[in-house]
């Protein structure tokens, strides 16, 4: 989502767990770089933005109560994927298209969850619903279920001080396989998630991150799906943390350029709590100086 919240596909992924727990103050109190690697995946508003909310009459209340209504849909419609699955069973026509909703369904109101255990609870539910479709560990490839998968096995690294070594690398595995059978999934979902990953991660040999993977994965999600603001700011915040400012000023013109359009096409309620962390990500992005203006300010 990113966004990631409804059901269509690039649905708001920006429906999050709220500003105390957001992947930026789990990443800075993790002290395990594995762990790290894992906890960092999930960017949702942050306290930044409630500051920002905060300093505006009622806009600390507006903020709240946007998740609020957030929280309140992931909730329905993992109840209503949980029992659409339970009535249906395994063997119904449509079983894999509804393991993979439940999946998703878990995935999003895992994003919610207040405890790790209520976390771990949920994402292990997604997985089990993804992994019967994908056959256990062995890789079939179904790309939604590959990519919820992955997605799942991200919350439940995040609950992991040991072992999160191995739910990365099978998250790396689950996004290669979802994007070699639907690359366009969730508005380029697998390779803006597989290029965070590599961006993210601790480099070898502690975990998978890759600087040149990483680029191309993350560039590719903005060429595949190039009207989704959350493949910019994720490609723009990469080229900020590898120092490289003319690509970064060409990415920042160009999104610039897209930026009306999207807010027309992610409209509505669905995406409103995306917007708070999307506003918030590009006003950092505006803010950092570059080295030459640093520099000029210097002499």
């Amino acid at each position: 989502m990113l966004g990631f919240a409804t059901p269509k596909s690039g649905r708001g992924h920006g429906q999050g767990f709220g500003p105390g727990n957001s992947w930026r103050s789990a990443a800075r109190r993790a002290s395990d770089p594995v762990l790290i690697a894992a906890a960092w995946f999930w960017r949702r508003p942050a306290l930044a933005a409630l500051v920002l909310f905060a300093t505006t009459p009622g806009a600390a209340e507006d903020f709240h109560s946007i998740r609020s209504r957030a929280e309140t849909r992931a909730r329905e419609e993992w109840s209503a994927r949980r029992a659409a699955s339970a009535q249906a069973g395994p063997s119904a026509p449509n079983a894999k298209d509804l393991a993979v909703q439940l999946g998703r369904a878990c995935f999003e109101l895992a994003e919610f969850a207040s405890t790790a255990e209520a976390r771990e609870a949920l994402a292990q539910e997604g997985i089990i619903a993804c992994r019967s479709i994908t056959n256990g560990h062995s890789g079939t490839n179904h790309p939604a279920a590959n990519y919820y998968l992955a997605l799942n096995l991200g919350q439940l690294a995040r609950t992991k001080t040991l072992g999160a070594l191995r739910l990365v690398e099978e998250m790396e595995m689950q996004f290669h396989l979802a994007i070699a059978g639907n690359p366009r999934l969730d508005q380029a979902g697998p390779d803006r998630c597989l290029g965070l990953l590599y961006s993210r991660a601790p480099g070898w040999p502690a975990s998978i991150g890759n600087r040149s993977k990483a680029r191309k994965h993350l560039s590719k999600a903005v060429q595949i799906a190039p009207g989704f603001p959350e493949n910019h700011l994720f490609w723009m915040e990469a080229l900020l943390k590898w120092k490289d400012d003319p690509a970064l000023d060409a990415a920042m013109a160009n999104y610039l350029i897209l930026l009306p359009a999207a807010r027309k096409e992610f409209a509505g309620e669905a995406w409103e709590w995306s917007w708070i962390d999307w506003e918030d990500r590009l006003r950092s992005l505006q803010r950092r100086p570059r080295k030459r203006e640093a520099a000029s300010r210097k002499r």
